[in-house]
């Protein structure tokens, strides 16, 4: 899946190049690969047959922060999302899919939260997941049936980046 955006522009405009260090360049880099990897796991869960169109990669995973850029202009925190829209008479619901995600990432090592790691909002049923201090990964799931478009939310944000 090499059309992968990785969750926030690198490089924001009006930030001189000699002002951006390697090593921020390199943390950022490495972070692109581990968003990439994870992203390229999570939809390989899913069989194409099951999607109604190709995933959407929508950049930033989470939620920003306040001040999401230091003074150099490169982001604090930076994540990876992708919408997918499910067939509606497909094999597995969007919830469905929600759930076998669970156990997957529980078998490779994310965990749940202590704290509101599950929510329900109107339409759409939430669990969020960890892997060490890290990485929180969230899975969101339409709960409406069709004809209301079935869409499963993936999202990765990951660490403060110094």
């Amino acid at each position: 899946m090499g059309s992968f955006i990785v969750a926030t522009v690198l490089v924001t405009s009006g930030c001189a190049p000699e002002r951006l260090t390697e090593a921020r360049e390199y943390e950022v880099e490495q972070l692109s690969v581990e968003f990439e990897s994870i992203g390229d796991q999570l939809i390989a869960q899913i069989a194409p047959a099951e999607l109604e169109e190709a995933p959407s990669f929508n950049g930033r995973g989470g939620g920003m922060s306040i001040n999401p850029f230091d003074q150099n202009g490169w982001p604090r925190n930076t994540g990876w999302g992708a919408s997918l829209i499910i067939e509606p008479d497909g094999p597995r619901t969007p919830v469905e899919i929600k759930d076998d995600l669970e156990i997957w990432l529980l078998s490779q090592g994310w965990s749940k939260p202590e704290l509101r790691s599950s929510f329900t909002r109107k339409g759409i049923e939430s669990q969020g997941f960890v892997r060490g201090d890290e990485f929180l990964l969230l899975v969101e799931a339409s709960t409406d049936p069709p004809p209301r478009a079935q869409r499963v939310q993936l999202s990765v944000r990951g660490p403060y980046v110094n």
